[in-house]
């Protein structure tokens, strides 16, 4: 259905039987600045339907060949979409209301009102097509916009990462040589820089894999503690160094059901981001409740990072705290939050009076259970 532009007018096939009946309305309609079309049988609208292009049908139940509905049904078996405004006699509201599920945008009873109803019914269903198709262009629109978005980031982010394999290599090389301790420590800031950009690369490409659902999930059973524990080994030396206390509280009996790889990043970020927030020598709280068929994960550490509008931090990708240690959590959330909702879960923060952030997730057990059946 292609909109028209203003000297244009729209196509209306009037659908009745009733030739009488489908001169007046040709004319009410006419004196609207529509170009009316009429049949008086199901075989004609469908040959006129297949020729022109049809705007919005006006459809009478009653025709002399089939009914509307049988009308309709064939449409669908062409698979031809057309809007249409239903038309009944008195009396035959219970079939409108069948109609209506069909997807009729609205329905007209035939008294003697008819005809004073008919125009105003029907600039009102023009102008909700009309706001229809607009939708549906911003949304291809908006979609092409995302589409070309990943494209370019999964393209940036791929290139950086081939150099980065050379001048990681290359570092490497050099730390094993002997050079004075200023050398020394502008090679270690340049590993740490190169570690960091690999990482946003990893982090972007992935994210963009998971947008566009490119990525399979692998549904398995995953022993909680297990998995935090791995999370532990992963971060041992950012630990070590600041003097963290890990304090957890998981039943070794719990067991989530989902993409391990996945939930495995997931958990290591926040993890890894609540040990960087943390002041020296602080704790890190991990606790896995299971309520029911609900499991509520909550981790707190305590540092002063301090996030203004944790929910659109969440939501935006690029979002940066002010502290050097969340430049780069802003992706890392915002890849969290795609896991965690491919897994039917939520995610919420909130920053905390005497502590530091507070992360909390609910998965639901019965969605992750049927997520092996998708």
């Amino acid at each position: 259905m292609t909109p028209v532009t203003p000297k244009e007018k729209y196509t209306i096939l009037v659908v009745e039987d009733d030739v009488g009946l489908q001169y007046l309305i040709k004319s009410k309609l006419e004196n609207e600045n529509y170009e009316i079309l009429t049949a008086v049988s199901g075989a004609d609208a469908i040959e006129q339907i297949k020729k022109q292009d049809i705007f919005l049908m006006l459809l009478d139940y009653k025709l002399a060949d089939i009914t509307g509905k049988e009308l309709l049904q064939k449409l669908n078996e062409e698979n031809i979409e057309i809007p249409f405004i239903f038309m009944t006699g008195f009396g035959d509201e219970r079939i409108a209301v069948e109609i209506m599920k069909l997807g009729a945008k609205e329905y007209l009873v035939k008294t003697g009102e008819f005809l004073n109803q008919i125009a105003v019914v029907v600039k009102r269903v023009v102008k909700e097509i009309e706001n229809d198709g607009k939708l549906k262009r911003m949304q291809k629109e908006l979609e092409s916009l995302n589409n070309m978005k990943s494209h370019f980031l999964n393209m940036i982010s791929q290139e950086i990462r081939s150099p980065l394999t050379g001048i990681s290599g290359a570092i490497h090389l050099l730390r094993n040589q002997e050079f004075s301790s200023t050398i020394k420590g502008l090679l270690e800031t340049l590993q740490n820089s190169v570690y960091r950009l690999d990482d946003f690369a990893n982090k972007t490409i992935l994210s963009t894999q998971l947008s566009s659902g490119k990525y399979d999930l692998n549904i398995t059973e995953i022993n909680a503690k297990e998995l935090i524990q791995y999370c532990y080994l992963e971060l041992t030396n950012e630990v070590l160094e600041k003097h963290i206390e890990i304090v957890e509280n998981i039943d070794s009996e719990l067991y989530l059901k989902g993409d391990r790889d996945l939930l495995y990043k997931a958990f290591l970020y926040l993890i890894e981001n609540a040990v960087s927030n943390s002041n020296e020598g602080a704790k890190v709280e991990i606790t896995f409740e299971k309520i029911e068929d609900i499991t509520r994960v909550t981790i707190i550490d305590y540092g002063d990072v301090v996030i203004d509008d944790p929910e659109d931090f969440i939501l935006n990708p690029f979002q940066f705290s002010g502290k050097d240690s969340m430049s780069n959590f802003g992706l890392s959330l915002f890849l969290i939050n795609q896991i965690i909702e491919m897994h039917h879960g939520k995610i919420s923060i909130k920053n905390v009076e005497n502590a530091g952030m507070y992360v909390e997730l609910i998965f639901s057990f019965n969605n992750l259970l049927s997520m092996s059946n998708e």
